[in-house]
């Protein structure tokens, strides 16, 4: 069971069958994913990992495999179900929860599914790409992988609790050819602590490259199944960004191919060898042209090559870090209000859906679920409050999230905050870049640069 994307040409059809990444443990976010599984954290009040099926949706694709945790199945199921329904066919590919598999290993675990290449997509991934430009790239220079790469996000005044947390990301050195989007250097920034040094052999090879530490692997990939075997032979390969790429990159990697053309770079009838009653099938012959090879020809070994589309412009970021996954919300929150601003000009924004008194104190750039309900002069302001929240009279809230089910009592103050789904926050409590569990109750008083995980044990961050 795959995923069949449909390329918009009518004679020719490209299957890929697509793999969601979701087994993620939320290492770098634990304070969140404590009770909450990492594919499950909203994000403008949407699940993390609906953004990937969505974006697999839309691309044509009616079929996917997700990879998840044992003990998230029930609730990842009932919200791409019932809560959050998508229209694509899941199949889920169980995890241990006590396992620690990276995206090498899992592709190894599913190796007897895939039939054909393959699309990889993390689900912390929330993008705005037409695939099409991806796949074109993808069969056009015959890649064993392609990589999507775009801008670092800008994280430098993003609301973050705590602000001393950590804002670096992690970088890598990327070297493409810009003439053919050939990536021929790669290297993590924190492998070259005095800088690096590039061989005179690589600068033969490619005399024209540009290097940029500024660019984000987004975790979207496509591949070619003998990229599978690949991982088989290299078993100690446990990341296909951190490993597996690096070794394309550096020529380590031989595999099979069919014998591609010569100079001509073209194909005709008379390379389908026919009987003279056998009838050939035009369909498949012209998509064996399209895809430039030679049926019934020789194989050869070739070293695999990597390629990659650029994002210039539009929405990429990865929601694996608190940092991220607050700019994230941010990001989807302005982009959400202003068309709901545009849908009902009449109204402010953000509040068009929600039901209460009226609010004249919130911004448009925040973003509030249609089931919420707010109390009278309510303070809202760059944040995202989740669905059926109560929000009672006189509160304010700025650059915070606010999950699903949480009620703000009267005369509440929260700025660069994130509230787990289900909390309660008493009236006249004031927290200020703070954590609150799901399901905590937080008592009157002041809280700053506090996470709060029980209701009788605060832990500063």
């Amino acid at each position: 069971m795959g995923g069949d994307f449909i390329k918009n040409r009518s004679f020719h059809k490209v299957e890929f069958q697509a793999v969601i990444m979701a087994a993620g443990l939320g290492s770098r976010m634990m304070d969140l994913t404590v009770r909450t599984p990492k594919p499950l954290l909203p994000i403008g009040n949407k699940p993390m990992v609906w953004y990937s099926v969505s974006l697999l949706e839309e691309a044509g694709f009616k079929d996917a495999f997700i990879v998840i945790r044992k003990s998230a199945l029930k609730d990842v199921k009932k919200t791409l179900e019932e809560v959050h329904p998508v229209n694509i066919n899941l199949e889920y590919i169980l995890i241990s929860d006590s396992e620690e598999s990276g995206t090498a290993d899992i592709l190894r675990h599913i190796k007897d599914k895939i039939t054909t290449d393959l699309l990889v997509v993390s689900c912390d991934l929330v993008v705005e790409i037409l695939l099409q430009n991806l796949v074109d790239l993808h069969r056009i220079k015959d890649a064993d992988l392609t990589m999507l790469l775009a801008p670092e996000p800008d994280i430098s005044q993003t609301s973050v609790p705590c602000p001393k947390v950590n804002r670096k990301l992690e970088q890598d050195y990327i070297g493409i050819e810009e003439n053919t989007k050939r990536v021929v250097y790669m290297k993590a920034v924190s492998d070259c602590p005095e800088g690096h040094n590039l061989n005179v052999s690589l600068l033969e090879r490619h005399p024209s490259f540009t290097i940029s530490k500024r660019l984000m692997d987004a975790h979207l990939y496509l591949m070619k199944k003998e990229m599978l075997d690949v991982l088989v032979d290299c078993s100690h390969i446990s990341m296909v960004k951190g490993e597996l790429v690096p070794m394309l990159v550096n020529k380590k990697v031989e595999i099979t191919k069919k014998q591609k053309l010569g100079n001509s770079g073209q194909i005709g009838l008379d390379d389908f060898p026919a009987d003279d009653d056998e009838e050939i099938d035009l369909d498949e012959a012209v998509e064996q042209m399209c895809l430039n090879y030679v049926p019934k020809r020789g194989e050869v070994r070739q070293r695999a090559m990597c390629y990659a589309h650029v994002l210039e412009t539009g929405l990429c970021i990865r929601a694996n870090t608190l940092v991220t996954y607050c700019e994230a919300n941010r990001q989807i929150a302005k982009r959400e209000a202003a068309q709901n601003l545009a849908k009902a000009p009449a109204t402010t924004g953000a509040t068009a859906g929600a039901t209460g008194k009226q609010s004249q104190q919130t911004s448009t750039d925040s973003l509030i679920s249609e089931s919420a309900t707010l109390g009278e002069r309510v303070g809202i302001k760059w944040s995202v409050i989740g669905d059926h929240s109560k929000i009672k009279d006189q509160v304010k809230i700025t650059n915070c999230v606010i999950m699903d089910h949480v009620t703000i009592d009267s005369g509440a103050v929260l700025t660069g905050c994130i509230v787990g789904d289900n909390a309660h926050i008493l009236g006249k409590a004031e927290l200020k870049d703070s954590i609150v569990g799901s399901g905590q109750t937080v008592n009157l008083g002041k809280y700053s640069n506090e996470v709060l995980l029980d209701a009788n044990q605060m832990m500063e961050i």
